[in-house]
């Protein structure tokens, strides 16, 4: 999969080879279940049509854009997994295109003007919820109501459910709040993570036999504070810069990242209550089954599978090794 950070530049891409191309358009924020079967089925329209399969989406997040929130708005995984998935599934194209003010002020009919003309669009495949241009003016109706002015095939893509739960990223991110981890996972198709660089800490764990790796991210706002079953996987630092550096080149998902060491865990994501510790964001601390080793400034992926227990405060240090151990037994059972 190619990756392009310009619309002018994938436009010319586009003219230079004469493509004509297969497109869907949004945030894709997460790529969870449901934009999968979107995008299998541009990659399946494309193959059948012989066009290239396309998704467009833009930077920042047009939340983060119009509400100016960008320290509150985090996005549910990097950019980076994006791009991974995308390539996944066989896009050949990805166009992210700078959201900023000149933008925001395309109309509907201009946009559709420039996926005709500029971007060459045989076949728009779309969700049955997306709107674009000025004022959200695109709606899908708006979208069949022009469609003889542009020639496109258009395909909408209704809105999955499971066990009656829409599959929406801001669906997950409110299950994920609530400790609903396990149908959050569902409903993404794959399990929620955070990854980061293992920080020295006080060292309380391993002095109560319980020794953790430390990391702190922003993503820790989307869970709901206590203690998890997880599981582990590092980073190589090969790959990590791998991933760190993408650009308008292609991008193929590293191989090794089927060979990544990993380990069953626990996780607890919280303020320590019991030790009074100030902090005003929750630090994740991860207690790896059957490994030992300093693995501090090294990259860790921590996979959240079960939420087991809300934070609690202890008495002392023994009621709270207590838990651990039970916390330990529950993950293993």
């Amino acid at each position: 999969m190619r990756v392009f950070y310009s619309l002018n530049e994938f436009k010319n891409f586009i003219s230079n080879n004469s493509l004509e191309t297969t497109v869907s358009v949004g945030n894709f924020d997460g790529i969870h279940r449901g934009h999968k079967l979107l995008l299998l089925k541009n990659v399946e329209i494309a193959k059948a049509t012989q066009t290239s399969s396309v998704v467009l989406t833009f930077d920042p997040h047009p939340v983060q854009f119009f509400t100016h929130q960008k320290n509150e708005f985090e996005l549910l995984f990097s950019r980076v997994d994006q791009i991974e998935q995308l390539s996944l599934l066989n896009i050949d194209y990805l166009c992210i295109i700078k959201f900023n003010d000149e933008f925001s002020k395309i109309k509907a009919l201009d946009f559709l003007n420039i996926l005709k003309n500029d971007v060459k669009v045989k076949n728009l495949v779309l969700g049955s919820n997306f709107c674009f241009g000025l004022n959200r003016e695109g709606t899908i109706d708006f979208i069949k109501n022009n469609i003889e002015l542009f020639n496109f095939h258009l395909e909408i893509q209704n809105l999955k459910q499971i066990d009656s739960h829409i599959v929406s990223t801001s669906n997950i991110k409110k299950m994920l709040k609530m400790g609903e981890v396990n149908m959050a996972n569902r409903l993404l198709e794959r399990n929620f993570y955070i990854t980061g660089v293992v920080q020295k800490g006080d060292q309380r764990g391993k002095s109560i036999g319980f020794p953790t790796a430390n990391i702190i991210s922003l993503k820790s706002k989307f869970l709901k504070c206590g203690v998890y079953k997880t599981r582990v996987s590092f980073i190589d630092s090969k790959m990590q810069h791998e991933q760190s550096v993408v650009s308008s080149q292609f991008y193929q998902t590293n191989q090794d990242s089927q060979n990544l060491r990993i380990y069953s865990s626990i996780t607890n994501l919280g303020f320590h209550p019991t030790f009074k510790l100030d902090s005003n964001m929750p630090i994740i601390e991860t207690h790896i089954f059957d490994w030992t080793g300093d693995c501090y400034g090294e990259t860790i992926k921590v996979e959240f599978i079960e939420f087991l227990r809300p934070e609690m405060k202890f008495s002392g240090v023994e009621e709270l090794k207590q838990q651990i151990q039970k916390d330990i037994n529950r993950s293993k059972s």
